[in-house]
């Protein structure tokens, strides 16, 4: 099956002297959940902000559905069918959980708004006993729920997700990553950044794992949960070819 998201030798960073991501190349097919892993500062997030529009790429190209996208931004993005859910700061926290569905179908037709905001409800059932509570008022996986329901308004099909289990519980970090392999088995492909390193290969069909910015191991993610170069990533050790 050909690729939504396809990212080759890519560069990546805030400074075109002093680059992030260094050639970075993967990607993503339609029902398919990739996870992104590495050490702290392996440059994990400035890739999903580059693919996403939002950090500046030097070289290299990302694609979707065949297309060069690099260097558009984050809303040419989201219209070409790419959903960014960031780690922090991802809910309007003044506003009500309905509110901030509506705010996520701002550009729909009315009817068509609706009816994304009905489906986000019976996907999330939690969200829709809070319709009226504010984004402020909500748990942190409440919170990461209504993020991906808002970023699935607008039906992407590669949906990019940065630690959705970040200070979650172990029992809601489970909601979510059971909620991950929902929304990939509609046909929606998935990027994820996780630094719970089992949780994240437990939920994904592949793994890509980065270390000073460049890809250092790939495969699919039963195989690298007891890969003992997954632990020498992470221990700062070098990795044999």
């Amino acid at each position: 099956m050909s690729a939504i998201l396809a990212i080759d030798n890519l560069v990546a960073g805030y400074h075109r002297d002093l680059p992030i991501v260094h050639g970075a190349s993967l990607d993503v097919a339609p029902g398919e959940v990739v996870v992104l892993l590495g050490p702290n500062g392996a440059g994990k997030s400035t890739l999903m902000k580059a693919v996403a529009g939002l950090t500046p790429t030097f070289s290299g190209t990302v694609s979707l559905d065949g297309r060069s996208v690099e260097g558009q931004s984050a809303e040419a993005l989201t219209a070409a069918g790419l959903g960014f859910v960031p780690q922090l700061q991802n809910v309007f926290v003044t506003l009500t959980v309905d509110d901030n569905l509506r705010a996520g179908a701002y550009s729909l037709p009315r009817a068509t708004a609706r009816k994304r905001i009905r489906e986000a409800y019976e996907r999330f059932p939690d969200l829709a006993v809070r319709r009226r509570n504010l984004g402020g008022q909500l748990s942190g996986g409440q919170r990461q729920m209504l993020a991906v329901a808002r970023a699935l308004i607008l039906t992407p099909r590669i949906l990019l997700l940065d630690e959705p289990s970040a200070g979650l519980s172990p029992k809601m970090a489970q909601q979510i990553f059971a909620s991950v392999r929902e929304i990939a088995a509609s046909g929606v492909a998935i990027l994820m950044v996780e630094q719970n390193v089992r949780a994240g290969l437990s939920a994904a069909d592949r793994a890509v794992v980065l270390a000073e910015g460049r890809v250092a191991l790939a495969g699919p993610a039963a195989g690298l949960n007891e890969d003992p170069r997954l632990k020498t990533i992470f221990l700062g050790g070098e990795v044999a070819a």
